[in-house]
C-alpha cells in the first residue's frame, strides 16, 4: 500500500497502489522471469483489470524502440509472456472488459471482493449482469471462474455433479445471528473453520494447462 495523507488521500493512495500492477507486470517480461518460467502464472489481486491493456502496449513499443539497449533479449515481446502468465482481479471494471480482445480473458478474473467497502456483494448478480451485457459466453465463462478453476486446479466439473445431488449445509454463525438465532458464540457452541488444506482441491494446486 502507498500511503498518502492530504486531501484526496483516500482515492489517490489506492489508485497509486494499483498502479504497482503494470510496474511489476512489465519487470516480470522485460527481465526474462515469465520467459524463463513458462509454467509461471502470477495473480494480481485488488487491482482492476484496466491496465493490462495499456500495460502490453506500451512496454512493447519500448522494448522495440530501445531494442538496442535492452536486456535481456527476449524471445517474444513483453506482452506474449503478460498475455500467458499473468492475471489480474476485479470488482467493476467494463474497462477491462472492452480490452480482452487485446489482453485475451485469461488474464481477467472477476471477484465480488467481500467484506472490503468496494465489494459487490449483495449485487453482485446485477453486477455481473452489467458488466457483461452482450458479451459472449464464451468469454464469460472463463472470467467469471473458469480461469481460476483452471489455475487452482478446483475441478468445475466435479463440484457440478455434487451440487446435482442435495446437499445440506449449516448456516453460518452471521446468517443464525441475522436471522434472530441465537449467536453459537453466544450460546457456547464452538466455532471452528477448516484449516486451508483440507479444501477440496487445494493439494492438487498446479500450473494452469496451456491452451
Amino acid at each position: 500500500m502507498i500511503w498518502v495523507r492530504g486531501p484526496g488521500a483516500a482515492t489517490t493512495k489506492l489508485l497509486a497502489t494499483q498502479a504497482i500492477g503494470s510496474r511489476t507486470a512489465t519487470l516480470l517480461a522485460a527481465s526474462g522471469v515469465l520467459e524463463h518460467y513458462p509454467l509461471l502464472h502470477v495473480v494480481f489481486v485488488e487491482v482492476n483489470t484496466s491496465w493490462p491493456a495499456w500495460t502490453m502496449h506500451t512496454a512493447d513499443e519500448y522494448y522495440r524502440a530501445h531494442a538496442s539497449w535492452s536486456a535481456p533479449k527476449l524471445a517474444e515481446l513483453p506482452s506474449r509472456y503478460m498475455r500467458r502468465e499473468l492475471h489480474a482481479t476485479f470488482q467493476r471494471d467494463p474497462v477491462g472488459i472492452a480490452n480482452r480482445a487485446m489482453t485475451g480473458v485469461d488474464c481477467l478474473l472477476w471477484g465480488g471482493d467481500y467484506p472490503h467497502p468496494e465489494t459487490t456483494y449483495p449485487h453482485s448478480v446485477q453486477v455481473l449482469g452489467t458488466l457483461f451485457d452482450g458479451v459472449d459466453d464464451a468469454d464469460v465463462t472463463p472470467i467469471v471462474g473458469g480461469t481460476a478453476a483452471r489455475l487452482f486446479g478446483l475441478g468445475l466439473a466435479a463440484n457440478r455433479r455434487r451440487r446435482s445431488r442435495p446437499v445440506h449445509r449449516e448456516p453460518s454463525p452471521q446468517r443464525l445471528h441475522e436471522s434472530g438465532s441465537p449467536s453459537p458464540r453466544r450460546a457456547g457452541a464452538t466455532v471452528t473453520s477448516r484449516p486451508r488444506a483440507t479444501f477440496p482441491g487445494w493439494s492438487r494446486c498446479r500450473p494452469m494447462p496451456r491452451r
